[in-house]
Order: C-alpha cells, then sequence, then structure tokens
C-alpha cells in the first residue's frame, strides 16, 4: 500500500503487541513496520502495508527498529541478550551482533549501521557498519 498523505488508523495485530516501529520508504511511499507479538511465543513480525505480516524471529525477543532505503528494508531487535540485524528485503539470515540492548539502525545504500549499548559493566555505546547484499 501507498502511502497517499491521507490520514487514518486501524488495527494491524490480532493479540497483544508491543513495540511497534514504523518507516515510510520516501521514494516509493511504502510503508513498514515492525513490533513484538505475544502468544504461545514472543515472534518479531514484520508488514509492509498491502502485504502479509512475516515473522522475522521468535523467542525472547524485544525492542525491534528497521529502516528502509532503496527498496532495501533491514531489522535489528534484541534477543536473548545479543544485538541481532537481518536484511529483511531481499530476505537474508539473521546476524548476532554482540550482547547489549536497544538497538537503533539507519540505512544508507548497501550498508546498514547499527547502533546498541553495550552490556558490559560500564555499558558503552557500540556503532557497527555492516555491508549488505
Amino acid at each position: 500500500a501507498m502511502f497517499d498523505g491521507g490520514w487514518s488508523s486501524r488495527l494491524l495485530t490480532g493479540g497483544p503487541a508491543e513495540h511497534a516501529a514504523v518507516a515510510l520508504e520516501t521514494s516509493g511511499r511504502e510503508v513498514h513496520l515492525v513490533w513484538v507479538e505475544h502468544g504461545a511465543v514472543r515472534r518479531v513480525i514484520y508488514l509492509r502495508l498491502g502485504a502479509t505480516p512475516q515473522v522475522l524471529a521468535t523467542g525472547s525477543v524485544h525492542d525491534p527498529v528497521l529502516a528502509v532505503d532503496g527498496g532495501r528494508v533491514i531489522a535489528a531487535w534484541r534477543e536473548d541478550k545479543a544485538i541481532v540485524l537481518r536484511q529483511v528485503r531481499p530476505l537474508g539470515t539473521p546476524v548476532r551482533l554482540g550482547a547489549g540492548s536497544g538497538p537503533v539502525v539507519a540505512l544508507r545504500g548497501a550498508v546498514a549501521y547499527l547502533a546498541w549499548t553495550t552490556a558490559d559493566v560500564l555499558p558503552n555505546v557500540r556503532l557497527a557498519a555492516i555491508p549488505l547484499r
């Protein structure tokens, strides 16, 4: 679905959910979302409006974020105590980057930029630049 500049509101989940994030593809005006859904297991869900929701991960998942640029979509989240990055469009395999929390992500061309707070005794902010396929 394309964003037409109009405002509307609708429910996207059928049950309990948390930590929603949204990204807008400026060139194509597509709207992308991620969130954590509760049920028998916690799941990170990705949705491009107008398409079918896609499960990106299950288990002890928290705090999903995403970024979009030039048709590429990436998502990151905390899984157990690790920060995970996954290319969503085109679909890639999850990559565990290190222990921590609070991931934030940006995308420029074929490079994902991911920052998070480390799980060190004295927490630091770590930044990684990850080339994508």
